[in-house]
């Protein structure tokens, strides 16, 4: 999404702090899971894009830590630049060991530089069994006739290769297992929990390469691994490998120990959720501190009025960060019409359109608003009569802003209200503000057509 924010902070003596999703019990169940299980647990923590999965992550590694388990993290797509993930796994590996030395370390750290170049030979065992492999497994083509092996010198070299690299499995799963067994004399517990991320952004073969390396190399007693990702989109990503016809589910059975799916967030925690991943408070804090608030709460209010479905959120927060991001200073709009348009124009675009064009007016668009689902469209403070009174006051419909104008004076016995605080007066004055602006509903009709035109799905 654009305009992503940086990561929540997840504090060590209080990592929940920031936690919007409220995810402290999913956190503390599965921190329960990975430590009990014998043995080594590859668990997967399936989610959504935008769902919160990296966070989730995060949480779930300062609770293990907090609770002297070592970890490890690899970002798989920031890896998959490389042609086996084997290097990336090997190399966060050798850096922790490297920050840990002593004899045992030391041993292992020789050890596995030592095994990489063995264990990634396409004649062992534990070479990835992704198309093309084969292709690189075959005699070189190049070489002169004078200098190419014969068949039997080939096959020999591929029979040497295969047992090197079977006995390299060995001796790494070994010393893996026994370093695990020396940081819990030292008095860490386990298991060692490596967490890999970002694992449905990679590439389709990067990505199960990842996941064949993890089972046959890394799942030893003492380190279990949790894995972030889509399973639907991972699904996707090993049928475009091995055909349409492959069975991804039963694929994935075979390389994951446990699936977690991480339950979907709705209503008031999720829009807070997504206005915290796009940015939302320092794009508003550039304009009006009070605009995030406005924002979030039209958005929580058509949440349960329109049942907006989380792709809509996620769009329409996003597209209100970016508006309020790019507009210059001197436009001034109220953001919470702002956030109204923008969600009216991603539900039912023929309204918003006509409502532009002065087909339709305020009141058929807040009739939409609060259409077919129970309980009036309520606001906290003044919002609910500065919304309806833009609206009005902006309207192109002929003689809408003054029918209402003129309605307002009426409820009031004739005489204007003289309360600052009363809704009929903020409500006309917000009427009278609109029409002082002839330009601002196209000024605010401009900048939703950029924010709407642009992608916001994620590249995986």
């Amino acid at each position: 999404m654009l305009f992503k924010a940086e990561p929540i902070a997840v504090k060590a003596d209080d990592p929940f702090r920031h936690d919007s999703l409220q995810r402290r019990t999913q956190v503390r169940n599965l921190s329960l899971l990975l430590k009990e299980a014998p043995g080594s647990v590859i668990c997967a923590v399936d989610a959504p894009w935008g769902a919160g999965k990296s966070t989730f992550l995060r949480l779930l590694r300062a609770e293990m830590e907090g609770q002297l388990h070592p970890t490890l993290w690899l970002d798989a797509w920031e890896s998959d630049f490389v042609e086996d993930p084997l290097i990336a796994l090997l190399a966060e590996m050798s850096e922790w060991i490297t920050s840990d030395p002593d004899g045992e370390a030391a041993e292992l750290l020789k050890t596995t530089q030592w095994l990489a170049p063995r264990l990634r030979r396409p004649g062992s065992r534990v070479a990835s069994r992704i198309p093309g492999d084969r292709e690189r497994a075959a005699p070189p083509q190049e070489a002169s006739e004078a200098e190419a092996p014969t068949d039997e010198e080939w096959g020999s070299a591929q029979v040497r290769e295969y047992s090197e690299g079977k006995q390299a499995l060995i001796v790494f799963r070994q010393s893996l297992e026994r370093y695990a067994r020396l940081r819990e004399a030292e008095g860490a517990r386990l298991p060692i929990v490596f967490f890999v991320d970002e694992l449905d952004r990679c590439r389709p073969d990067y990505a199960i390469r990842v996941l064949e390396r993890i089972k046959h190399l890394f799942a030893v007693p003492g380190i279990s691994f949790v894995i972030g990702m889509n399973r639907e989109q991972l699904g996707h990503a090993i049928k475009a490998v091995y055909g349409s016809g492959f069975d991804s589910d039963a694929y994935l059975e075979r390389l994951l120990d446990v699936g977690f799916r991480l339950p979907s967030v709705k209503g008031e925690r999720y829009v807070r959720h997504l206005a915290d991943a796009v940015g939302l408070r320092s794009a508003c804090r550039r304009r009006d501190p009070e605009a995030e608030a406005a924002v979030i709460a039209v958005v929580e209010s058509l949440v349960s009025l329109r049942a907006l479905t989380p792709k809509v959120q996620k769009r329409c927060i996003g597209e209100v960060a970016v508006i309020l991001r790019t507009a210059p200073e001197e436009a001034s709009f109220p953001a919470a019409v702002l956030a109204l348009l923008v969600v009216v124009r991603n539900l039912k675009q023929d309204l918003y359109y006509s409502y532009l064009r002065g087909e339709t007016g305020a009141e058929t668009l807040l009739d939409f608003v609060e259409g077919g689902m129970s309980g009036p469209f309520t606001l906290p403070d003044e919002l609910g009569p500065t919304l309806r009174g833009y609206l009005y006051g902006l309207s192109r419909r002929k003689g809408e802003a003054a029918k209402r104008r003129e309605a307002l004076r009426q409820a009031a016995d004739g005489e204007a209200p003289s309360s600052e605080d009363d809704e009929a007066t903020l409500e006309l004055r917000c009427i009278e503000a609109a029409a002082e602006t002839p330009g601002m509903l196209r000024e605010l009709a401009d900048f939703i057509e950029f924010a709407g035109d642009l992608t916001w799905e994620s590249p995986a």
